[in-house]
């Protein structure tokens, strides 16, 4: 008799424990900058590429640079992630083609559901071709 009471106080406690969800956390990291050249003059056009450095598959935000020379990247993941490749790329071929690794801080406050996280950059493009100041003209 008690055995059968048990048993369906242990089922209805594993039922309405398998029933809840866990609370999903977000991380959204948000990369912003400008891109100029060596004179100091916005470069338009630049496609910007920010993605995951450590995952299984590939994750990522691809944005281009305004007449400003300004971008905005980011990703909204489920888990959280410390460290993003972000390659820059000019198709006119007049700049080289840069790769910078960002390294975001870690927040251990497991209290907020939602984390988000913010760096600020500027990138000077160097000029493809080299130009040796030692030539005479």
């Amino acid at each position: 008799m008690y055995f059968r009471k048990i048993t369906y106080f242990l089922l209805l406690c594993l039922l309405t424990v398998s029933c809840v969800r866990p609370e999903e956390h977000t991380y959204t990291y948000v990369v912003e900058g400008k891109v100029r050249n060596l004179v100091n003059q916005p470069i338009q056009g630049i496609r910007v590429i920010m993605q995951r450095s450590y995952s299984t598959f590939i994750e990522a935000d691809t944005v281009y640079t305004d007449a400003q020379g300004l971008y905005t990247a980011s990703m909204k993941l489920q888990s959280m992630q410390r460290t993003f490749v972000v390659s820059f790329k000019d198709f006119s071929k007049k700049y080289r083609d840069t790769v910078l690794r960002f390294t975001y801080e870690n927040d251990d406050d497991t209290s907020v559901r939602d984390h988000y996280y913010y760096l600020k950059d500027t990138l000077i493009m160097k000029a493809a071709t080299q130009i040796d100041p030692e030539l005479p003209f």
